[in-house]
């Protein structure tokens, strides 16, 4: 059964699914989505200035997509220092949800498909993942690497190849 859409005053939380070890101690290498999410909503979580998201999916089948929404909480300030986020089985203390869309570059959905499995996040906010399908849930391994954003190759941005009649421009990274 879909999820209804997320209305102004509704708390978000969900558990996340990172494992501590030596390579995410950090939280800057972590699942979003593994096999034991219970949810096909993530958590809303803040990327900040100077920061970018390596995003990989696993397991998709050639039906799904993961969709990347954009979120606009209330009283939290904007995402300035490093992500911090719970490890497994801890809940997010909640987030108040003003408004949620999903993320469009003339009119195309940011997605991660099986065909494009690995792209790149890096425009400050505040977002949540949602899998396409309730029977994505459990299936689906999302992993999130968060790097300093002058060290992205620009073609695994989102958008880069979302145009329409448009031209390619290389962005440099300063």
């Amino acid at each position: 059964m879909p999820r209804p859409p997320i209305s102004t005053g509704v708390i978000s939380q969900m558990a996340t699914c990172s494992q501590p070890s030596a390579a995410n101690i950090t939280n800057l290498n972590r699942q979003i989505f593994c096999v034991g999410s219970v949810e096909k909503f993530s958590e809303v979580m803040p990327l900040a200035f100077g920061k970018a998201w390596i995003l990989t999916a696993y397991h998709l089948p050639p039906y799904a997509r993961i969709f990347v929404n954009v979120v606009s909480p209330l009283n939290v300030a904007p995402p300035m220092g490093g992500m911090c986020v719970p490890t497994c089985g801890e809940q997010q203390s909640g987030i108040l949800i003003q408004a949620m869309a999903r993320v469009k570059t003339n009119c195309k959905e940011w997605t991660i498909t099986a065909d494009d499995m690995r792209k790149t996040l890096a425009i400050p906010g505040h977002y949540q993942f949602e899998l396409s399908d309730d029977s994505l849930v459990g299936e689906v391994i999302l992993e999130l690497q968060e790097i300093d954003l002058k060290y992205i190759p620009t073609e695994t941005f989102f958008g880069k190849d979302n145009c329409c009649n448009c031209q390619q421009i290389d962005y440099p990274l300063t």
